[in-house]
């Protein structure tokens, strides 16, 4: 989100919420293929069906082969396998952190736009304020420093980072929507709030809730990289930032294979997510 300024994030959230898509034209495409391949790679190597031998060491820097298709790195590690354990790194290390920053910006976009002008928005106005205007990613390592590298720690730090980008967008949604017809209309028939939010209100914003969702995860994912690239990562496994970091070590030596594959790798999932974040907002 931080290449959305915040006129253009609203006008995108009201178009996005005055209509109903469905998703199956949205949902076709590279990103969707590689973002399921990415999540089936992860479950496959977490159940050990894949890559489990991931630390076995051998001859360092060999060439693409049956064997090592990726080739090895200067431990003598397959990189294919290496990768697989990165990706589900990703999955095990951002994933909580994501869907409850996710959660938060729900919760408090929501309550913002459905109290608009109050002091409750009001107070959540000026936190989204005052978390955007930190120097996230400064904060991020000195927090991570003072967490002591914990997952827990982690989770909490990434939701807190990432979470008013979605409440911001959700706000300006629910406001324009909760004054529509139909949302009087279930009001005036006694029905609860809760369920006006639930039935009426969400089923409206889903896309916009699909589109943040995938932006937070994609800001996770960045954010993770660079912990993992200074050696703040929480986990044992290899991680894409710490595959980054080795690879610049070895290109110093002329050996770029490590850090090939490891620019590949990211860079084709932060663009599936960004591709389909904005195929979702260009709908």
């Amino acid at each position: 989100m931080n290449a959305l300024d915040e006129q253009s994030t609203d006008e995108l959230v009201v178009r996005m919420a005055s209509r109903r898509f469905g998703f199956s034209r949205i949902l076709r495409g590279w990103p969707v293929l590689v973002l399921l391949g990415a999540l089936l790679i992860a479950i496959l190597t977490g159940l050990g069906v894949i890559a489990s031998a991931w630390m076995a060491t051998g001859r360092a820097y060999l060439g693409l082969s049956f064997m090592h298709p990726l080739g090895t790195n200067a431990l003598g590690q397959d990189l294919l396998a290496q990768s697989c354990q990165a990706i589900l790194a990703l999955f095990v290390g951002v994933l909580p952190g994501a869907i409850l920053g996710f959660v938060v910006g729900i919760v408090a976009g929501i309550a913002a736009g459905w109290r608009l002008h109050s002091t409750l928005d009001q107070v959540i106005c000026f936190a989204c304020d005052l978390f955007e205007g930190l120097p996230s990613y400064l904060i991020m390592v000195l927090l991570a420093l003072l967490l002591q590298q914990t997952q827990l720690g982690i989770t909490f730090l990434f939701a807190a980072l990432f979470w008013p980008s979605a409440a911001r967008a959700l706000r300006v949604a629910t406001a324009q929507l909760v004054n529509k017809p139909f949302m009087d209309a279930a009001a005036l028939v006694g029905t609860s709030v809760f369920t006006r939010v639930w039935r009426h209100l969400l089923p409206n914003l889903r896309l916009i809730l699909v589109a943040f969702a995938l932006l937070i995860l994609g800001s996770c994912i960045r954010a993770q990289m660079l912990l993992g690239f200074i050696g703040l990562d929480t986990q044992a496994r290899p991680s894409l930032g710490a595959m980054l970091y080795s690879g610049t070590q070895d290109a110093l030596s002329f050996h770029f294979t490590t850090l090939l594959v490891a620019l590949a790798l990211s860079t084709l999932l932060l663009l599936a997510l960004d591709s389909l974040a904005r195929r979702l907002a260009a709908s």
